[in-house]
């Protein structure tokens, strides 16, 4: 499974912050061209993504490209089969028979972000194209009519943890939305860790290093506890 901790999410119609996000320690990058992304300003901002993305060095910024039933996909999905990247993500994903149609040759992540997405999780991490995985928290508290609070979201959480772990997907969670609240950020981050989501994405470059310090704090814990199980395992 891949280790990685933190995701940062980039608009892709704001191409001066590009360079300076890869920077900005971030374990991966994401250049988004679906939800931060007016429509009217989606094809120059597939235009800035894929040239930057073909000039860069950096290898651990992927995009985010529009869901298959958006009229913006098939453009998207051509442009993303055209780059070496390290993920795309694909988001408004119901069922997993829906990844079929994305034709890059890279590992997907698709955005859990539905009441029916959920019960579909089993079915979309299990996928061998399936390598890492985002819960769209909003988009689905909004299908849910319920609030945006830990206690809400803590049997969905559960689930997408148990689904990741069984088939070897990294799961990130949904950004803390108050990017100003660092505090508040990491301590909900340690939570959000402690029911097995080990991974967070961000939506601004302050917010990484309280996501790593929170998800390295609780690293302690898992290694000491994976030895115990080993030892555990060769005595037996």
């Amino acid at each position: 499974m891949l280790e990685h901790r933190s995701l940062l999410l980039v608009p892709g119609n704001r191409p001066e912050s590009f360079a300076e996000a890869c920077a900005s320690g971030s374990d991966l990058v994401c250049l988004d061209l679906e939800g931060a992304v007016p429509a009217a300003d989606k094809p120059a901002a597939r235009d800035a993504v894929t040239g930057f993305l073909r000039s860069t060095d950096h290898a651990h910024v992927g995009l985010r490209i529009n869901g298959p039933a958006s009229g913006f996909f098939a453009d998207d999905d051509e442009a993303a089969a055209a780059l070496d990247v390290p993920f795309v993500m694909v988001p408004k994903i119901d069922r997993a028979g829906q990844l079929d149609a994305v034709t890059a040759d890279a590992p997907l992540m698709p955005v859990i972000e539905s009441a029916r997405a959920v019960l579909a999780a089993e079915a979309i991490m299990a996928r061998g194209d399936v390598a890492m995985a985002l819960f769209g928290g909003g988009d689905y508290t909004a299908d849910m009519a319920i609030p945006m609070a830990f206690e809400s979201l803590l049997h969905v959480r559960s689930h997408l943890a148990i689904c990741a772990v069984a088939h070897g997907v990294r799961l990130f969670d949904v950004p803390y939305l108050d990017a100003g609240d660092v505090a508040g950020g990491e301590a909900d981050t340690a939570r959000v860790a402690a029911l097995g989501i080990r991974a967070r994405a961000a939506i601004d470059a302050g917010q990484i290093p309280a996501i790593h310090a929170a998800l390295d704090r609780i690293g302690g814990p898992v290694d000491q506890a994976e030895r115990l199980r080993a030892a555990y395992a060769q005595e037996r």
